[in-house]
């Protein structure tokens, strides 16, 4: 038979799920470069520990980790294209500590997206600042995004901190 590339061995598709697999972090060599929809890519993958994963094409986040109770660190995703994410991304995600942030979300962000962290009590303050250094401001012609962190990540911020999301429009909630 016709041989194939790596390339084209390792490349991800769109409809491709990780559900439950025993991966502690994503093998190297599968390309994400060309993925558009991450809906529930890597949902219920409870031994997934890190992820570092070119996300510079994706278009939607929904469900993406939720439920990776083990997840702990979570490398920048590329998120300048991307135009839906829902509360669902890292849904139950109760060991997350570490996040690399989301380059340029809010970008191309359409109807009212946010972040939610509501279970995540143990990204530490550096983590934020990654997420919140990164955030792309949002244009007064559209409704302001929000991130919800738990009060005890919020405890552990300075006002200074906070003042770097809200003056980009993106609203800070508490749960």
């Amino acid at each position: 038979g016709g041989g194939t590339t790596p390339i084209e061995v390792f490349k991800v598709p769109d409809e491709m799920k990780f559900k439950e697999s025993t991966f502690t972090t994503i093998p190297e060599g599968l390309d994400f470069s060309n993925v558009t929809d991450f809906t529930e890519t890597f949902m219920n993958c409870e031994n997934l520990k890190s992820v570092n994963i070119n996300t510079s094409n994706a278009i939607k986040f929904e469900s993406t980790f939720s439920n990776c109770t083990n997840l702990e660190t979570v490398g920048e995703l590329d998120c300048s294209k991307l135009a839906y994410i829902n509360g669902t991304v890292f849904s139950n995600c109760v060991n997350l500590i570490n996040l690399g942030g989301f380059k340029n979300i809010g970008k191309s962000l359409v109807g009212s997206s946010f972040i939610s962290f509501a279970r995540s009590n143990g990204i530490n303050r550096e983590s934020m600042l990654n997420v919140f250094e990164k955030l792309y401001p949002i244009d007064e012609l559209y409704q302001p995004k929000r991130i919800v962190i738990t009060d005890v990540v919020k405890n552990g911020l300075r006002d200074e901190d906070i003042a770097i999301a809200t003056s980009k429009r993106w609203v800070i909630e508490v749960v």
